[in-house]
């Protein structure tokens, strides 16, 4: 009798982002069918809210950066702007982590003052998997997506992706990206601004 074909580790692999996607996607839903909403503000977390970029830099694992990481400078004050001035929105973290950083990216957030609701922070194996929550959320809703959608920080010298940027503009009433994100951290004023442009959008959405 032959035995089974064992599935080969890419394979696996595969299987496994899938089964991640769909539970970020069923979460997603999840929350969109717990209560009416008028807006879902959408953050990612590395290089947005979290500057763990600067570590991969210095040659830490991911795992190690994300809990030694500070805040993006100003990028804290800015949360609490957006929580303030939008009304009746519910804010949404989605990241491309691993499930098993769960319990440390919580402790970060706690640590720094962010205490999301039940639900609200939701992982997905690779960025490209994002769309399928912006999607999601984007259908009960106005949508604002706050996300760098950064990459290769290791090198020092980070990309955009492009494709994504592109897809995040077209999904959202509001897409705060790379260079806004960089503007905050650089200049505290631009919170203001950028609030005040968001609204803008929003009421056009």
């Amino acid at each position: 009798m032959r035995r089974p074909r064992l599935a080969r580790p890419a394979a696996v692999r595969g299987l496994r982002r899938q089964a991640a996607i769909t539970l970020a996607v069923r979460q997603a839903r999840r929350l969109r069918r717990s209560g009416p909403t008028a807006t879902y503000v959408c953050w990612d977390l590395d290089n947005t809210l979290v500057s763990s970029g600067e570590n991969l830099a210095l040659g830490m694992r991911l795992e190690e950066a994300i809990v030694e990481a500070r805040p993006v400078p100003n990028m804290l004050a800015f949360y609490g702007a957006m929580q303030k001035h939008v009304d009746d929105a519910r804010h949404f973290i989605l990241s491309a982590r691993t499930r098993s950083m769960r319990r440390a990216t919580i402790a970060w957030l706690r640590r720094n003052g962010i205490r999301p609701a039940r639900g609200a922070v939701c992982f997905v194996p690779t960025v490209d998997a994002k769309p399928l929550i912006w999607d999601v959320l984007g259908r009960s809703g106005r949508l604002v997506i706050i996300d760098d959608l950064s990459y290769d920080h290791e090198s020092g010298r980070p990309s955009v992706h492009g494709h994504l940027v592109e897809i995040a503009s077209r999904t959202a009433c509001r897409y705060v990206g790379f260079e806004e994100i960089h503007e905050i951290a650089t200049n505290p004023d631009a919170i203001g601004v950028i609030v005040a442009e968001t609204l803008a959008a929003l009421d056009r959405c």
